[in-house]
């Protein structure tokens, strides 16, 4: 039995390897960035990828998210294996670059780590089980000690502003979200958790008023046309799918609005939550008069309410924007909705740009249940095990972000 040389076998798996990375690479270069052109940190990152050597941090980071990118596109066990290998690889790079004061390395740096955030949203596009965002998280924690005088170029103050944006500025929020799950774990009100949640109100309500101003009277992020949907058997509850489609001028102003939307969602959570609580708490009347926090309670769920409505209803634009013709289809049962025989380029990065917003929303308990399986719907669109999936999505505790 004729055996064949281990050289020529090492050859023949490191050539697959490197066609796989082209092809890989091809596909994002190529394909996925147009879909998302107008990026400032993506148009960033092609033009110090191509000016850095392939073997620079940066470069490998944009390896990582390219491989997985494919493995999302088309399917390979081998694929998945080196995505992740690369990815670990990255990781453990940008940690031992912590205290590099290189003035040439700080940008590709800083994009390394924004590509990082880009390869754990697209793992979380399918439902993979991971821990991979704790590391990230870590990372960017570290970046806080660096010394002063790292990253003066504006470019890299820019991309710091969008690394803090999703770190050091949801400090607060997380903090509520933290006292929130800490305050309602307890079996019965008693006068700590009620002065407790008074404070956890006071807080919140303080947020939310900050935020609701951000955006009122900016007619830029309002929608610029509605579709009317048409109700269905699906549709036969009191709480149902969205009686529109949303129209946006532009994507960008879309996903901001929605990242909006979501920080409003959550606050208004817990406002709604903890008024209800000190209502029917025994040590109520210390805090002031009852109704009072009945009453915020309820405009609390009113506004959250109108704005998942207005959330859902962007849905669809914010996926695929192009394919507005076909919105009069919608809604679709749960379940129900049609699916490509393999994701498109154009839906794999309109879900990267949407996925983190739909799944906190959908976590949140006061959203209506036939709202959530809407959302739940376009959080498997990508899934290899969309029924399995979408009954552990359904399942999913709102945690901490």
């Amino acid at each position: 039995m004729s055996t064949v040389p281990t050289e020529e076998l090492d050859s023949s798996f490191s050539d697959a390897r490197e066609d796989t990375q082209q092809r890989a690479l091809s596909l994002y270069f190529d394909r996925l960035l147009p879909c998302l052109r107008g990026n400032y940190f993506l148009d960033l990152t092609r033009d110090h990828y191509f000016a850095l050597d392939p073997t620079s941090l940066l470069a490998k980071a944009t390896l990582a998210v390219a491989l997985n990118v494919l493995d999302v596109y088309r399917p390979q066990a081998h694929t998945r294996t080196m995505a992740l290998e690369v990815y670990n690889e990255v990781v453990g790079l940008v940690k031992t670059s912590i205290g590099d004061t290189s003035a040439a390395v700080e940008t590709s740096f800083l994009l390394a780590l924004c590509q990082l955030e880009v390869f754990e949203v697209v793992d979380f596009l399918s439902l993979r089980p991971s821990s991979m965002f704790a590391h990230t998280s870590g990372v960017m924690a570290i970046i806080k000690m660096q010394p002063p005088g790292l990253f003066r170029s504006p470019e890299s103050q820019m991309i710091l502003q969008h690394i803090r944006a999703h770190t050091v500025g949801n400090n607060q929020k997380m903090d509520l979200l933290i006292r929130e799950q800490g305050l309602f774990t307890a079996v019965a009100p008693h006068h700590e958790s009620a002065a407790e949640a008074l404070s956890l109100f006071d807080d919140a309500m303080t947020a939310e008023a900050r935020l609701a101003g951000w955006i009122d009277g900016d007619v830029y992020r309002s929608p610029e046309t509605s579709l009317a949907l048409s109700p269905n058997a699906a549709a036969a509850s009191e709480d149902v799918f969205p009686s529109r489609i949303d129209i946006y001028h532009s994507l960008p102003l879309a996903r901001t609005t929605n990242t909006w939307r979501t920080c409003r969602i959550l606050l208004l959570n817990i406002i709604q939550k903890t008024g209800t609580y000190i209502q029917a708490s025994p040590q109520a009347w210390e805090f002031g008069n009852q109704a009072f926090f009945a009453g915020h309670a309820q405009k609390a769920r009113e506004n959250l309410l109108g704005l998942v409505d207005d959330f859902c209803a962007s849905i669809p634009f914010c996926v695929n924007a192009k394919e507005t013709a076909n919105f009069a289809d919608y809604p679709h049962p749960p379940g129900a909705a049609p699916r490509a025989a393999a994701p498109t380029v154009e839906l794999i990065a309109g879900m990267a740009m949407t996925i983190a917003s739909i799944s906190k929303v959908s976590q949140v308990h006061s959203v209506p249940w036939s709202q959530r399986q809407w959302m739940q719907e376009y959080m498997t669109l990508l899934s290899r095990n969309p029924a399995v999936d979408r009954e552990r999505a359904m399942r999913v505790e709102l945690k901490p972000w």
